[in-house]
């Protein structure tokens, strides 16, 4: 007995979505599976990149206000005591 599985998929042709069943043997519902999750891994290990990156960005800007801001400050004891 050949075993199936369904699936409800999501379809976007241009602006348009539409909800689709389909139909899958089981071995193919497997292969299916495993290479979207291969595919979300790699999503994954990309986005990580990315928010590690970002968080280095920010550190920097946060750096460069804070030495903008003593600068000020500086000046304005400077201009305070004079």
């Amino acid at each position: 007995m050949l075993q199936t599985v369904w699936c409800v998929t999501v379809l976007y042709i241009g602006t348009v979505q539409a909800n689709v069943m389909l139909e899958y043997t089981l071995d193919d519902a497997e292969l299916l599976l495993t290479k979207n999750h291969n595919a979300a891994l790699k999503s994954l290990e990309v986005v990580d990149n990315d928010l590690g990156f970002l968080r280095d960005q920010t550190t920097t800007i946060e750096v460069s206000i804070l030495l903008g801001v003593i600068a000020k400050l500086e000046t304005a004891a400077q201009n305070f005591s004079s």
